[in-house]
């Protein structure tokens, strides 16, 4: 669930939500954020983890998760997804990843950590999610952010033009797909 902000999207394209999260604090942003979008009946919330979800083997058409799954343990919860998904269910998850031993180093060095970060929290690889891909029918992964995306909004040149930045992302990668490697999310579509 965190915020809220996907499941009131979800909700006014007509979906009922079932809305995860362990934090009560974020389930009440959720709630008060579908209230006022006017869908107070498009979800319902649920505390509770990833790990273990309430809900009947084969019973739930799609999971969509952004940023959660490098918080989790990955066999534990692609096995959960698998459990609860219908057959030809889909799961989708946006996540960061860092692939390059050069960028995960010089992250290293800068002593900075968000106060919203979970203490276990690490980026991925593209070897974890092929780990975590192996038990679905079909897959595909697809790699957003190159660095320029992220430097960009700093550069008060640039900042402002930062859907630029994000088209010239996707050229660059369509033309030079050995470059994925760099880039610091993927978005992830698994079929059971």
């Amino acid at each position: 669930c965190g915020s809220g902000a996907n499941t009131a999207l979800l909700a006014g394209r007509g979906a009922h939500v079932w809305a995860i999260d362990i934090s009560e604090d974020l389930l009440r942003l959720g709630r008060r954020r579908l209230v006022l979008s006017g869908r107070a009946d498009g979800a319902t919330f649920i505390a509770g983890s990833a790990h273990d979800m309430p809900f009947p083997d084969n019973s739930i058409d799609v999971v969509f998760g952004i940023a959660i799954l490098h918080h989790l343990d990955l066999e534990l919860v692609s096995r959960e997804v698998r459990r609860v998904l219908k057959p030809g269910g889909r799961a989708i998850f946006q996540e960061p990843v860092r692939n390059s031993p050069v960028l995960r180093f010089v992250r290293s060095l800068i002593p900075y950590r968000a106060p919203d970060i979970s203490p276990y929290e690490r980026p991925l690889t593209d070897a974890e999610l092929e780990r975590f891909a192996s038990g679905f029918e079909a897959w595909s992964v697809r790699a957003f952010g190159l660095p320029h995306v992220q430097v960009g909004p700093l550069l008060p040149v640039v900042k402002n033009y930062w859907k630029s930045l994000y088209a010239w992302d996707r050229r660059i990668l369509d033309r030079m797909p050995w470059l994925a490697r760099y880039a610091s999310i993927r978005v992830i579509s698994l079929r059971k």
